[in-house]
């Protein structure tokens, strides 16, 4: 037959693990979970520990609106405890992964894109698409060539 202090111990054991609603261990590394409200500067995740699911108010370290309700979100929690989650970040869709790269060295940048690249400044912008088109706006533009300045097309207008 166990004895009192161990019986309190255990009593105490399960006391705890109640009130931080998770094993201390399960919350060491980061955790998925999901934004389920965002309002009056109150937000709420759900997340899954123990086998159970939790709804907890959250503190962010970035921006979040409630268009972003329903998103998956990355968990870490304050000295492990559940009742304490921080959102880290928001995961992407596929749709948001972007193909944009660049490439710098001492005589060139290079930047690709799967779209699009477009370039602005106020009310002047160079857009160059994936169809191969270079669209150059602006309300006034110049051009000037020490040497020959050529224009070349299967048709060119002027005016």
């Amino acid at each position: 037959m166990p004895s009192a202090t161990s019986q309190a111990a255990a009593k105490t054991r399960k006391s705890t693990s109640r009130m931080s609603l998770a094993r201390r261990d399960d919350l060491n590394y980061p955790i998925l979970g999901r934004l389920v409200e965002v309002a009056d500067e109150r937000i709420v995740v759900a997340f899954d520990v123990d086998g159970s699911r939790k709804r907890q108010a959250a503190q962010t370290t970035v921006a979040v609106s409630p268009t972003d309700v329903g998103r998956d979100v990355v968990l870490v929690f304050v000295e492990r405890d559940a009742r304490r989650p921080i959102i880290l970040g928001m995961t992407q869709p596929p749709a948001c992964v972007t193909t944009v790269r660049a490439e710098l060295d001492d005589d060139k940048l290079v930047l690709t894109a799967a779209r699009e690249i477009v370039l602005k400044c106020g009310e002047a912008s160079i857009i160059l698409t994936r169809a191969g088109k270079v669209l150059i706006r602006g309300s006034y533009v110049v051009t000037h060539a020490a040497g020959v300045n050529r224009i070349k097309g299967g048709s060119v207008q002027i005016n």
